[in-house]
């Protein structure tokens, strides 16, 4: 007896699948049919008068060669993306999409697993700094393209050709040649490197390097590299790892000709005198480097030189540090890579003026800029417009540089979660709480009731409200006058 509703709520759920196949939107069987390759070529050339069957046809390897032309240079960026990444585009194509794709396509050009030469030679020149990344990562490079990337001004980029399995002998001895010690240590680690410039590292200055030189050479023979620069290695890693430091063995260290134990030192070390600032601003080694501008105690001036290190981990630790003057920060918001200038969006000594420039400039990182304590009332309101994204709108509503005219437009927002949040800040105006008070979201009148600045005769409404979370939420509140309330509305 109860075996027929189920068979009919079946048979119900079947008509419904196939009214739905039938009233399956005409676009959808478009986009199957310029998918699949049973499809003629003199089909997919009809289908091609839909835009929405662009990107489909540019990974369909029975598409002419000339639509795919005509999508390369009139195709929005993601039928180009679709273009540049398919399997089946030509290689002249790809040449001509990498000398002026967008960054966006042409990192994605650089992931390709197959790309040929003369487009990987296009994109290691790029301006860009994430597809000279994308295209340093790849496992293969042509010859051509490691010139290109040998010649980058970033040093990151060319640290990175150091440990590259393409990189040829004689750029590894020009990276060993640089006064950075780690760049030394990555050619050491390339089978690539020749026995002439282990041999010269061998007695390199630094004891890592020299230990790392031995262990190559160890390994080229196929025997142990028990030898006296090993020892002094271990020396030094035991020197690093005592537990207990005196300020004066840690000043020794400075002196150290390993560059682990100078960075450990300046990690470590209390203070600094200027000259061993300076000593440590001019190491060639990065990590010493990196090391001094992590401390509060440097003075501006360094900051503001170690703001155009070479490094990109120096530079980004710089844009964090809190010591850092509003004209170094200025500097680092030209970078090109957007971890540093986050950072800068959201420091809290970075110039009003510059976060105007970012949030014109940077449309992603307005969300940093509406988090930084110091930004104005005025870009706040431009950023917290209706149009902008849902969380960027929380954003600002979050934010304790709100006024009156912010607080009220947060308060009146569709989305409740802008709602909910203004509700929760301190320093939200008394009207726009007022506006708040009434609101059918429990959650947002909850808020209101654990804000310590909600009016005392708001949380007197509020200790009476029906929903049991609003009440629970007062004893939340700070406010003495608050917990009054609820032992008066318990009683």
């Amino acid at each position: 007896m109860f075996a027929a509703p189920y068979l009919l709520r079946g048979c119900g759920r079947k008509v419904a699948m196939a009214t739905s196949r039938k009233r399956r939107p005409k676009s959808a069987e478009l986009i199957k049919e310029a998918r699949n390759r049973a499809t003629p070529p003199e089909r997919l050339r009809e289908l091609a008068v839909h835009p929405e069957t662009h990107s489909v046809l540019a990974r369909n390897p029975l598409t002419p060669v000339d639509l795919l032309w005509q999508f390369a240079e009139t195709g929005p960026v993601g039928v180009v993306r679709a273009v540049a990444t398919s399997r089946h585009t030509p290689e002249d194509l790809l040449v001509e999409i990498a000398e002026t794709a967008d960054v966006r396509i042409a990192r994605s050009m650089a992931s390709r697993s197959k790309l040929p030469d003369r487009a990987c030679v296009q994109l290691a020149g790029s301006a860009h700094y994430t597809v000279q990344w994308a295209v340093v990562l790849r496992k293969q490079l042509p010859v051509a393209a490691i010139d290109v990337l040998a010649r980058n001004p970033e040093s990151k980029i060319r640290r990175k050709l150091a440990s590259h399995p393409d990189a040829p002998a004689d750029l590894l001895r020009e990276i060993a040649a640089d006064p950075d010690p780690t760049w030394a240590i990555d050619v050491l680690h390339n089978t690539n490197v020749d026995e002439a410039t282990v041999a010269a590292l061998a007695s390199h200055g630094d004891p890592a390097v020299r230990t790392a030189a031995i262990e190559a050479q160890a390994r080229r023979n196929g025997d142990g590299a028990e030898t006296a620069a090993g020892e002094t290695a271990d020396q030094a890693v035991a020197s690093r790892s005592k537990k207990t430091h005196t300020q004066t063995s840690l000043h020794e260290l400075l002196q150290s000709p390993d560059h682990r134990n100078r960075a450990f030192a300046v990690n470590k070390v209390k203070s600094l005198t200027p000259d061993e600032v300076d000593m440590c601003a001019a190491d060639a080694c990065w990590l010493v480097r990196h090391a001094l501008a992590r401390r509060r105690d440097v003075s501006a001036d360094q900051l503001q030189l170690l703001a155009s290190d070479p490094t990109f981990e120096v530079r980004g630790v710089v844009a964090q540090n809190k010591a850092t003057p509003a004209d170094a920060l200025q500097r680092l918001s030209t970078s090109e890579h957007a971890l540093i200038v986050g950072r800068v969006a959201s420091h809290a000594n970075t110039h009003a003026a510059t976060l105007v420039s970012l949030a014109e400039s940077r449309p992603n990182i307005r969300r940093s800029i509406a988090k930084n304590p110091s930004v104005p009332t005025d870009l706040l309101w431009t950023l917290g417009d209706d149009e902008a994204p849902r969380s960027l709108r929380a954003a600002v509503a979050r934010s304790a540089n709100v006024n009156g005219r912010i607080c009220t437009r947060a308060a009146l927002d569709d989305d409740v979660v802008v709602r909910r949040t203004i509700a929760g800040n301190h320093a939200a105006t008394r009207e726009s709480l007022a506006l708040l008070a009434t609101d059918s979201d429990h959650n947002i009148r909850a808020k209101l009731a654990a804000n310590p600045n909600t009016p005392p005769d708001m949380l007197h409404e509020l200790a009476v409200d029906p929903h049991p979370t609003v009440y629970k939420a007062l004893a939340h509140n700070p406010s003495a006058a608050a917990i009054d309330r609820v032992l008066a509305a318990l009683q």
